[in-house]
């Protein structure tokens, strides 16, 4: 065949033919942090991730000593050699709500232990020589598991702690006398904590000396404080959480409304909390405004899964023409039907890759 010059003209005065082609470019990745997933206000990421921190709420104990002291009933009111007796009162605390469990890695318990009785139940044999002494036994445990404990035997020089020490030194002590404070720090050991954190003291008074008044309504007292809870991994209920991928990634899309016909997203999903699961808003915005937006819903995959978004081409047009930069961000609410266990540093991450679906001319 031999082309003739009328018809190179009429092909060179014709639009040329166009062609789509698909591009696929790596993406910004986003990342969303078990942080999502936490109580909020209760339980917290340290700033290096090596652990949790829980707030745990103080607890009071407290026991009249009527009640368990039978011989001292009859002696209401009067001024009486102390019968013996044991005191055992006990309280708990909770974990934070949707905590069922948490693995503890360092914390301290701070007690501080009232005498409201009209004698000190540790020093109670003044006379000399070593006669049979009180005792005081404080354990933190959670169910059986043992955290930490602490002890204080009944003397004239140690049987209590106060801040009226010569010279203010700390290692001075005083009796444990009636309306004087005792304060206590434990250190607790590691070891997991189901549900909440029991605080037991045990007071055993043996029969005294000399004569005391005898109040059968007074009452020992003691407040528990857990400052700062320090926790490797916690196993939690996730009844409603919002995923967020926080500040959204922009995606550059100067001067490309004429030739890009379809975007969208490839989605890499790792998700290590594999019960989480829920639909999360894939937002591709150019202002804040709703009517500036575009949302396509995906679901959360149970470990890897790929998901892919696509606009089309009525909506590509106007997320291009709304401005120079297109935001990408996601959010939604998850939820586990079971308890799941997690540690600091997982994160769910998203490899993102961009779809442009571009016209091109011959």
């Amino acid at each position: 065949m031999v082309a003739l010059g009328c018809d190179l003209a009429n092909l060179a005065s014709n639009d040329p033919p166009q062609f789509e082609e698909t591009w696929n470019l790596p993406g910004p990745d986003t990342r969303m942090s078990v942080a999502n997933l936490l109580p909020a206000g209760t339980v917290t990421i340290k700033p290096d991730s090596s652990a949790f921190v829980l707030t745990v709420a103080s607890t009071n104990i407290s026991a009249i000593l009527g009640p368990n002291c039978a011989a001292c009933l009859p002696l209401n009111g009067t001024n009486a050699i102390k019968p013996a007796f044991t005191m055992n009162p006990g309280n708990s605390t909770a974990l934070p709500t949707d905590i069922v469990s948490a693995a503890i890695t360092a914390g301290q318990i701070a007690i501080t232990l009232t005498n409201s009785l009209t004698f000190d139940p540790l020093y109670v044999n003044t006379g000399g020589g070593s006669p049979p002494q009180g005792k005081l036994i404080i354990v933190v445990r959670s169910g059986s598991v043992v955290l930490g404990r602490d002890s204080v035997q009944g003397a004239s020089a140690v049987s209590g702690t106060a801040a009226q020490c010569p010279n203010g030194s700390p290692l001075c002590n005083t009796p444990f006398a009636p309306l004087s404070t005792l304060n206590r720090t434990i250190n607790l050991n590691t070891g997991t904590v189901t549900t909440n954190l029991t605080v037991d003291v045990v007071v055993t008074s043996p029969i005294g000396d000399h004569l005391v008044p005898i109040d059968v309504s007074r009452t020992f007292n003691a407040t528990a404080s857990v400052p700062n809870l320090e926790v490797a991994s916690v196993s939690m209920n996730v009844p409603s959480r919002t995923f967020d991928s926080g500040g959204a990634d922009s995606v550059e899309m100067a001067a490309t409304g004429d030739i890009v016909t379809g975007i969208g997203l490839d989605m890499t999903i790792t998700n290590p909390f594999t019960s989480v699961t829920g639909n999360l808003n894939m937002v591709f915005a150019w202002g804040p405004a709703p009517t500036q937006q575009i949302s396509k819903v995906i679901s959360l995959p149970s470990g890897t899964g790929v998901r892919s978004v696509m606009l089309t081409a009525a909506e590509t047009q106007q997320l291009l023409n709304g401005g120079d930069k297109v935001s990408i961000k996601l959010t939604g609410n998850v939820t586990a039907a079971s308890p799941i266990t997690v540690t600091p540093r997982q994160e769910v991450a998203i490899a993102n890759r961009l779809i442009l679906k571009i016209k091109v001319g011959a």
